[in-house]
């Protein structure tokens, strides 16, 4: 379909009543989904059932006006913005952003003594064929060695101070990395997710040291035990976090110019959810698989089709890039019934295909 083609789908006749004297002017389901060279939108009345799409060229520079361009392929056909009840968007930008590896300059600040943590990415190891890939190479780090710096503090599992936090060292470092260009900074320190204090002051000096800086504390991004998931979760987050924000605080601004005031537009999330825009740039890591996300909840009843939807290299390439093959496969462990203990975190980025759907995978 043309970047100027919408089709009414529907073989179903109006009602007798129009639908703006039923329901008022908000009548339209829209659902908007941006991908690397097509954006695609499809919406939905829900009073007539009519239903129309558009497919019009992606804009990899700023992706909010492949979905303007969409809108405005609906508008041509006589639905106004005002027609709009929700609009519901999907987006590769945090997906792209870590294939590509075209995120921010991340930097990191962790518990002294822990600068491995990461690197070791939770003793992960190559499998399959990688086996007998002599070129095989671990991808790269989200935030390197180079850009981590240790920070003299310590807590204990009950998260009593062991260490206090030596806050002119940790201003000496957040200086060091300010210095070396980072955009954002992740910050994870032991045990913050039974204690946080620590890790909430270090998130204030940053501020104060680096005002324009992204921070993604882990005991706000996922506050679970293990520090590997926890940690790479918190980089990922403070990786696409600007790449997100800056998008969706474009794209808020072109759908408000164009009239469409509903308060009714969400995000997709990679568990298959959904959140306001106006929460994404604050949770940039659950829009991880925003976007091949929602292939997966029309085949959950269908052992077959999930299945195949689960093999989509986009799925697991995000998650081999950044290094959680591992955590995904104790995650989707605990899910197939192989373990009673369900209460791994569905947050974790690591592990961000829906916990409905790999529940549901064949055994």
């Amino acid at each position: 379909m043309g970047a100027d083609e919408s089709t009414d789908l529907s073989a179903q006749p109006a009602p007798s009543q129009t639908s703006e004297d039923a329901i008022g002017l908000a009548k339209w389901l829209i659902g908007v989904d941006t991908g690397g060279t097509f954006t695609d939108l499809i919406a939905f009345d829900a009073v007539s059932g009519a239903l129309r799409r558009a497919k019009v060229p992606s804009v990899p520079n700023d992706p909010s006006l492949a979905v303007i361009d969409a809108l405005q392929s609906l508008f041509a056909e006589g639905v106004r913005p005002a027609d709009i009840a929700m609009l519901v968007h999907g987006t590769t930008v945090a997906t792209n952003a870590v294939l590509e590896g075209k995120g921010v300059r991340a930097g990191l600040l962790i518990t002294k003594g822990f600068r491995a943590v990461y690197e070791a990415r939770g003793w992960s190891q190559p499998r399959g064929a990688d086996l007998l890939d002599t070129f095989y190479q671990k991808p790269p780090l989200l935030a390197p060695q180079y850009l981590t710096e240790e920070v003299i503090e310590r807590l204990d599992y009950e998260g009593r101070v062991l260490v206090p936090l030596d806050e002119t060292a940790l201003r000496a470092s957040v200086c060091k990395l300010a210095r070396k260009g980072v955009d954002a900074i992740a910050i994870c320190f032991l045990f913050s997710f039974v204690n946080p204090t620590h890790e909430k002051r270090a998130a204030e000096i940053v501020a104060q040291e680096v005002p324009d800086c992204r921070i993604s504390v882990s005991a706000e991004v996922l506050p679970v035990i293990r520090e590997y998931p926890r940690l790479s979760t918190t980089v990922v987050d403070a990786y696409v976090g600007p790449r997100v924000a800056t998008y969706l605080g474009s794209l808020e601004t072109r759908l408000d110019t164009c009239g469409i005031n509903t308060p009714q537009k969400f995000l997709m999330q990679s568990n298959g959810g959904l959140m306001r825009l106006s929460l994404g740039a604050r949770h940039p890591n659950q829009t991880l698989l925003s976007d091949p996300q929602p292939a997966l909840l029309p085949a959950l009843n269908s052992p077959e089709r999930l299945s195949a939807v689960m093999s989509s290299p986009s799925i697991w390439a995000v998650l081999r890039r950044i290094s959680a093959s591992s955590w995904t496969a104790q995650f989707s462990k605990h899910l197939r019934g192989r373990s009673q203990d369900r209460t791994l975190a569905p947050r974790c980025c690591a592990c961000a295909v829906s916990a409905r759907a790999v529940a549901r995978l064949p055994k």
